[in-house]
């Protein structure tokens, strides 16, 4: 019987995304009862949408060798607020695009403030390749670590950090999305289709010639949103560069 699948092309990726709703479905499958409307189920279904999206924009836009960069602040420039960071977070980028503006570079960039467990607040993001001197002159607070991604060219564990990170950020009075991004980032189009099938889809991920499967992203159960079925994976290419990591 039918089931939808979503298929997202993004970079050397492709995540699938297969589940039933109320009108597609096998016969006779019941719904599970959904989880009820409580903060901490909402914060799971925001932190699951949350992690996907991120996932998608970071396969889609960065490649190996581009910054995982950690922007620290200095014991006596230390942001005292959210608020604060923000602020210095904006700052920072203002200066880094007006920079890669006069030299005529192109500024991509996902970043999202962070709280530590002792309430330390610091910065990361992903960026594309620049002079490393020219984030160090924007950046005015402290020290900045900068770390290439690696060759997979499968992100989703950052984002998966990322994506975390939101959450304490709002829990200690943030405003907005603790995340923010440049608006040149390219978004796929994400493919929705009705697969006509004789039974339940399948709940082990499907594979196909040339990619491998990164185990570290299947997810499958009960939808706390539906509370339909639902499988979720993704593929990577494989063109000679590093394989599915341990």
């Amino acid at each position: 019987m039918p089931y939808i699948e979503k298929v997202t092309r993004a970079g050397r990726t492709v995540l699938y995304e297969r589940s039933y709703s109320s009108h597609i479905h096998p016969p006779g499958a019941t719904r599970s009862e959904k989880m009820k409307d409580t903060k901490e189920s909402q914060k799971k279904i925001n932190l699951r949408k949350a992690i996907t999206e991120l996932t998608i924009l970071m396969n889609a836009n960065f490649v190996p060798g581009d910054y995982h960069i950690t922007l620290t602040y200095e014991r006596d420039k230390r942001a005292e607020t959210v608020e604060e960071a923000k602020r210095d977070r904006k700052i920072f980028l203002d200066r880094l695009r007006r920079r890669m503006k006069k030299e005529k570079e192109i500024c991509k960039y996902i970043v999202v403030t962070e709280v530590g467990v002792r309430g330390a607040l610091h910065h990361h993001m992903v960026m594309n390749q620049v002079p490393v001197e020219w984030i160090r002159q924007a950046w005015k607070h402290g020290r900045i670590d900068i770390r290439p991604l690696d060759d997979t060219g499968q992100y989703s564990k950052l984002a998966e950090y990322f994506a975390k990170y939101t959450i304490r950020f709002r829990e200690l009075g943030g405003k907005g999305r603790a995340w923010t991004r440049s608006k040149n980032l390219f978004r796929p189009e994400t493919k929705k289709k009705i697969v006509k099938n004789r039974g339940y889809f399948r709940e082990e991920p499907g594979t196909r010639k040339g990619y491998w499967l990164d185990k570290r992203t299947v997810c499958s159960g009960i939808s706390e949103l539906t509370g339909w079925n639902f499988l979720r994976y993704i593929l990577v290419k494989n063109d000679g560069r590093r394989g599915s990591p341990s």
